[in-house]
């Protein structure tokens, strides 16, 4: 019986083999399928709205009008997101955004990267309205973690983590 199920299973693969690529385009173009109907329900169930993508040409800008980080308002289900708006120009294109530790500064900064992606992908966002430019790179640097517990704020353990790794480049130069 292990025979003639491994016969069968070598003759299937040899009639794959034969058409790979028109099996391949198929598989390609039923993923590209899904993921669009994936990102349309989405958007659909959740209000998200179609982006404005700005020519290459014009000036550089990422316009987000109320905001929303996808993931956070989906698990916020018993109170409702609050919604934030970003601006940033050729005249601003830095933000230094400050507030308390577990204050959101870190959501934030994910929402508007999340809106950027999932406009530049081809999906709708979740924003009452959002214009971008082109986007080559997202670069952020954000704490990750504290330990107020033992008196080390994020500001601290970023530090020592700086710290940390400069020690280990040292030894690595010799």
């Amino acid at each position: 019986m292990v025979i003639v199920c491994d016969k069968l299973w070598q003759e299937f693969l040899v009639r794959c083999k034969e058409h790979y690529y028109s099996l391949r385009s198929c598989i390609h173009s039923l993923a590209t399928l899904d993921c669009l109907m994936s990102l349309a329900k989405v958007a659909q169930r959740a209000g998200y709205v179609r982006p404005t993508l700005l020519p290459a040409d014009a000036p550089q800008a990422i316009t987000i009008d109320d905001g929303r980080h996808p993931i956070i308002e989906q698990l916020l289900q018993d109170e409702p997101f609050v919604p934030n708006s970003t601006a940033l120009t050729d005249e601003c294109r830095t933000v230094v955004l400050t507030g308390p530790n577990m204050g959101g500064k870190s959501s934030y900064i994910r929402q508007v990267a999340l809106i950027v992606v999932l406009a530049q992908l081809g999906s709708f966002v979740p924003a009452r309205a959002v214009s971008i430019s082109p986007v080559d790179r997202i670069l952020v640097r954000m704490g990750a973690q504290d330990n107020v517990e033992q008196g080390r704020s994020t500001f601290l353990v970023e530090m020592l983590e700086c710290s940390e790794a400069l020690a280990l480049v040292r030894t690595l130069d010799g």
